[in-house]
């Protein structure tokens, strides 16, 4: 059974309360599709892919989590973008992930962020996900 599982939310007009079972996974707001792919715009090191847009578009709503390394996906990043978020003193920006279908998440965007944050030892990572991949 994933982490994401152990939430109870209620939905209360686009906020959560919750009770997050031992894991770092609070859930205070509720976004729009485009307010995460505004967040892709302005943190992403390329331009958007349309199969990206298609993919944050198809889920309404999202949710930002501490999402567990473990529950990643390995993904291919540039060794120097990777050094750079890995020495950067504050926290870096939430990636966006999604279900691949196995239990296990894919960052649409972040996977140098993600490597960083390996790098530098941590468990987890700050990400959205949409609301409907969490039940």
């Amino acid at each position: 059974m994933t982490f994401l599982r152990n939430i109870l939310a209620n939905k209360v007009e686009g906020y959560f309360t919750e009770i997050a079972l031992p894991l770092k996974c609070i859930a205070r707001k509720t976004y729009t599709a485009q307010q995460v792919l505004d967040h892709h715009k302005k943190f992403s090191t390329m331009s958007v892919q349309p199969h990206v847009r298609d993919i944050i578009m198809s889920h309404p709503k999202w949710v930002k989590i501490k999402l567990p390394l473990s529950e990643l996906r390995p993904r291919h990043a540039m060794e120097s973008l990777v050094d750079e978020y890995a020495e950067m003193k504050t926290k870096a920006p939430a990636i966006i992930a999604v279900k691949d279908g196995r239990n296990f998440y894919e960052a649409l965007d972040g996977a140098h962020r993600t490597k960083a944050a390996e790098q530098k030892g941590e468990d987890d990572i700050d990400a959205f996900v949409p609301i409907d991949q969490i039940y």
